[in-house]
């Protein structure tokens, strides 16, 4: 890791979502993330051990009317 590079110290959950889903045997969550998003969000979640599932492409068409 370098100076500057971004990363994670605490990963948390809001206090009224505590224990919902564990309790309910819940063993995993999901992020959506941007991986073209130039604050390398994507590099850090893979930093702290998260890893894509799924990749989905979306595309865009912008028309003058």
């Amino acid at each position: 890791m370098r100076c500057g590079d971004p990363f994670a110290d605490l990963l948390g959950v809001q206090p009224t979502a505590t224990g919902r889903h564990a309790a309910r045997g819940r063993t995993a969550v999901g992020l959506g993330v941007d991986t073209s998003n130039p604050t390398g969000a994507y590099h850090l979640y893979r930093s702290v051990g998260m890893a894509a599932a799924y990749v989905a492409n979306i595309y865009q068409l912008t028309r003058r009317l």
